[in-house]
């Protein structure tokens, strides 16, 4: 019986609704979450207005400590002149308060100052700044807190400004009491790089001229961590931070953490607060751009009268809780302080009523899974069986195999395409040889006209005297035989990397760095060249075995540029190579004729053999349809496997070639006869003998370069 999958996938859809009942509960979640969210964010307000409040009376505790200070000054009863007075009570309020990293006075008639501060070991300073009338200049020194008579003072700031000219002291000048922007403090040795948001207290004579000036620091650092410790002390499972818009325009952050800002971040060591862009807590980085966009759409929500609320996103996807508020201190710039809290820690009990309700579906997909295993593993399993037979058909692995019937319909119709395009292919098999095919298929190049230039090694072989041996030998012989010597050759390409372009009657055209990449493609062509002719001494004893002929192979190798792609019509097309250097190749295996070699390679193929091959000079030769002329090397063998015999005979031939080069043609006769005399089957010694006497009694006149031009392929 057999079905269509339409009728299955029914079967599967009644089946899932029987899971509707989880969507009710998830439904109903859903539905009690909005009014969690109602009732989070009443109480997200409620924290947001005590941290708020929090950080409102911490200015305004500060500013009522230098209002204080600034008064004592103007009615005489604190001796602001005096640094044995002023500098303990300095000291005192710096020791009991961490928020406070720095105070000081500045006297307006002198520009004389003394700063009292706290360096990041805890230890507490005094820098006192005055008018040296030796140098002219101001001049400054510092003491220690345990030095309370000032007998011994430490190097200072090498010339430092005169206080007055500072930008905060000329700002309030005419100013009554204030907040500063935040600001960074004087880089140098005795005032940190950390950047202080500080309130001016000047302190005005009774004629309303100014007296000097009391300011005192609060670290923006340690703000950030007195809000991150308020939202802890609340519980709210988040923290707290601060955002100011500074004069540039710019969102910058008050926050606890500074770690992990780095580059052109490093904005603190510059004595200025970072960008929210670049703070390393992702929660800031997505409320700045909550506040950037607002900002874009014309709102100022750093002059908000009322609490807001919003929704964050970490970069871990975490959901956070978000409520902000304005702090508004005196004659300062705007702040906004930000509460966040976890989602997760305000509803917590609407997620424990979600884990009984996933517990229930749990069970019922429990119970619902081996069904719906089956009924997957009932269409999958065909089609994955289809999917890599067709996969195995794609890489031309075309082998009989009957796939298994099934009664889903349209996996039968494909299971039987499947079976007709094996058989198609199988027959083409026939006709075409399966690795040219897989080469070509598995080369990724789309199959249209055009090519490319590249740097080939071209391979040609050929079989010596083989027209004489078909017309002795039946037609289904010598159909057989030469199959058998291309299927060879072919297969030995393959296993070294190369394409076999086409077979011509006995012969074959193969090239390598085409059309993958290939490094040592002169060293794989060579070694397949090799190994034909090792293969087909075995080839040839399987053959005697028959009855059938000895056959004798030439090769001819050559490495240059030449034009390489699918040449041809849109109809019909012949990936193949093009160019001189084709023709070459060709040329060389005609060469062998010359010299009674086997394998010859041009001296581009023989550079890039990398030292692993054996190879003999031949002679300095211009072939057939090419004028210019090249050297030309026999290779006779892997130099890890060749016996002494061999390796003597290599170096007999090139002791003579010297000797043919250098026109020593009597020396030459002899020592191409030696190598004769040891090896009397080698031709290219006979050969190069005979030439090489027939120049001692006809030499070539001054003219002559060495270049044999042969006269035929």
């Amino acid at each position: 019986m057999q079905f269509y999958i339409q009728t299955i996938l029914m079967v599967l859809q009644l089946l899932l609704m029987a899971l509707a009942g989880g969507m009710v509960a998830i439904l109903a979640f859903w539905m009690e979450n909005r009014q969690v969210e109602e009732d989070t964010n009443k109480v997200l307000a409620l924290v947001s207005d005590a941290i708020t409040r929090d950080t409102q009376g911490l200015l305004t505790q500060v500013q009522q400590r230098a209002t204080d200070f600034g008064l004592l000054g103007q009615k005489n009863l604190l001796n602001v002149s005096d640094a044995s007075q002023i500098v303990p009570i300095f000291q005192d309020l710096i020791n009991q308060n961490n928020l406070v990293p720095g105070m000081e006075y500045i006297d307006d008639k002198t520009g004389h100052s003394f700063h009292v501060g706290r360096l990041e070991n805890k230890e507490v300073f005094t820098l006192e700044v005055f008018f040296d009338p030796v140098k002219k200049g101001f001049a400054s020194r510092v003491f220690l807190e345990g030095d309370v008579q000032r007998l011994n003072p430490k190097p200072a700031v090498a010339n430092p400004i005169d206080p007055r000219e500072y930008v905060y002291y000329k700002d309030f000048r005419n100013k009554g009491p204030g907040w500063t922007n935040v600001r960074p403090r004087t880089n140098n040795l005795y005032r940190m790089h950390e950047p202080v948001f500080s309130f001016v207290f000047p302190l005005r004579n009774p004629d309303h001229s100014l007296q000097g000036m009391f300011i005192i620091d609060m670290g923006m650092k340690e703000v950030g961590k007195f809000l991150h410790e308020q939202a802890e002390k609340i519980g709210i499972g988040g923290t707290a931070f601060a955002m100011e818009k500074n004069q540039k325009g710019k969102i910058v952050v008050i926050g606890h953490d500074y770690k992990g800002i780095s580059g052109e971040a490093l904005q603190l060591q510059q004595g200025e607060l970072p960008e929210f862009a670049n703070f390393p807590d992702s929660r800031v980085q997505a409320f700045g751009r909550f506040l950037e966009a607002r900002m874009k759409t014309g709102e100022d929500p750093f002059d908000m009268r009322e609490t807001g609320f919003t929704r964050l996103t970490d970069d871990l996807g975490k959901e956070w809780l978000c409520a902000w508020s304005n702090v508004f201190p005196l004659n300062a710039p705007e702040w906004i302080v930000v509460s966040l809290a976890k989602e997760d820690q305000l509803y917590a009990d609407s997620w424990q009523r979600l884990t009984r309700f996933s517990k229930a579906l749990l069970i019922l997909f429990v119970f619902s899974l081996p069904l719906g295993y089956g009924l997957s593993r009932f269409l999958t399993k065909p089609m994955e069986t289809i999917s890599i037979e067709a996969e195995k058909v794609g890489r031309m692995d075309i082998i009989p195999r009957r796939l298994p019937t099934h009664p889903v319909i349209e996996i039968q119709r494909l299971r039987t395409a499947i079976e007709e395009m094996k058989a198609g292919l199988l027959s083409f098999k026939k006709y075409v040889p399966t690795e040219v095919v897989r080469r070509v298929v598995q080369s990724g190049k789309e199959a249209i006209p055009g090519g490319e230039k590249r740097v080939l090694t071209i391979l040609f072989t050929d079989l010596a005297q083989f027209t004489s041996i078909a017309e002795k030998l039946p037609a289904d012989q010598m159909v057989a035989l030469i199959g058998d010597h291309l299927a060879m050759c072919s297969t030995i390409v393959d296993q070294h990397q190369g394409t076999v372009d086409k077979f011509i009657g006995d012969s074959v055209m193969a090239f390598w760095n085409a059309p993958e990449d290939l490094v040592d493609h002169p060293l794989q062509a060579a070694k397949a060249a090799l190994k034909m002719q090792m293969e087909l001494a075995e080839f040839n004893r399987i053959s005697q075995e028959k009855g059938l002929p000895v056959l004798s192979m030439r090769i001819g190798l050559n490495t240059g540029n030449v034009i390489v792609g699918n040449i041809g019509t849109s109809e019909r097309l012949n990936y193949t190579a093009l160019g001189d250097a084709v023709n070459l190749a060709s040329r060389l295996e005609g060469a062998n004729k010359h010299y009674g070699t086997r394998i010859l390679a041009s001296e581009n193929t023989v550079s890039g053999l990398q030292g692993e091959i054996l190879c003999r000079p031949v002679d300095f030769m211009a072939v057939k349809g090419i004028s210019q002329g090249l050297l030309v090397h026999e290779l006779l063998g892997l130099v890890k496997d060749c016996s002494a015999d061999l390796l003597k005979q290599a170096e007999l031939t090139r002791n003579a070639w010297e000797l043919y080069q250098a026109r020593n043609w009597s020396e030459a006769a002899n020592a191409y006869g030696e190598l004769r005399a040891a090896f009397p089957q080698d031709e290219l010694a006979r050969r190069m003998e005979e030439r090489s006497q027939g120049f001692i009694k006809n030499p070539p006149g001054s003219e002559w370069d060495g270049t044999f031009h042969a006269t035929s392929k």
